[in-house]
């Protein structure tokens, strides 16, 4: 953890000490004892289908309260305090709204208990989710990835309009998080998503920051080489 002032760096996202981005107090003990507005309902949760696995995360569709979405799953690590670093970096997500931004549906500290479907079991995904597994639940975007659809689409030229519409969507979803002081620090074709009208929807904001009052005071690095800019 990398702390400056009242700020507290959190996976990868700053939270500032303030009323609207709160700091808690880390609480003892291997469990987190706490009950959030944003925790899901697991007999609310549908598993269908895996539609990515990695080292890191697994990311299965399903419903949630008859809704789909996407359940990505990821390994919060053992101790009290990084599960307060997962439960910082969901309370800053789940109070952002914003059309062309990926919607926050809900989250948990124990995806242990999340009921996987043997067919899925059998396929060795089970095992993936550790004891100290975290889920976040997301809004499902058919469209995939901004890089899926550009490669989709790559026999035929994307028509000027479309494209100006999905360079207006990036540029409001930035605006807004910008607006909220918060910084995405990895934005590429891959953290964008596209849902079934072709709004393009910001994704992965745990890769982002909160930034801090004074921009000399932000510190470390984040993002993808590729896409940064030179310095």
């Amino acid at each position: 953890m990398d702390s400056k002032g009242n700020d507290v760096e959190v996976y990868g996202l700053l939270i500032m000490g303030s009323d609207q981005y709160p700091r808690y107090i880390l609480q003892g003990g291997s469990e987190c004892p706490w009950s959030e507005e944003w925790d899901i309902d697991f007999s609310k949760l549908d598993i269908q289908k895996v539609v990515a696995h990695g080292t890191c995360r697994t990311v299965f569709k399903g419903t949630y309260d008859k809704q789909l979405v996407a359940v990505k799953i990821l390994d919060c690590g053992d101790g009290p305090a990084l599960c307060e670093f997962f439960r910082q970096r969901v309370d800053v997500w789940h109070k952002l709204h914003h059309p062309n931004v990926t919607k926050f549906v809900g989250a948990s500290t124990k995806a242990r208990n999340l009921q996987i479907p043997s067919k899925l079991s059998s396929m060795d995904h089970q095992s993936s989710i550790s004891p100290t597994a975290c889920c976040v639940v997301i809004e499902y975007l058919p469209g995939g990835t901004l890089i899926e659809f550009l490669i989709r689409n790559r026999k035929r030229k994307l028509p000027f309009k479309d494209a100006i519409q999905l360079a207006l969507d990036l540029s409001r979803g930035l605006s807004y998080l910008h607006s909220n002081k918060i910084m995405h620090h990895d934005v590429r074709t891959v953290n964008m998503l596209i849902d079934a009208h072709r709004t393009l929807k910001i994704a992965d904001i745990g890769a982002a920051r909160v930034k801090a009052w004074n921009p000399r005071d932000m510190n470390g690095k984040t993002g993808t080489v590729e896409y940064m800019a030179e310095r």
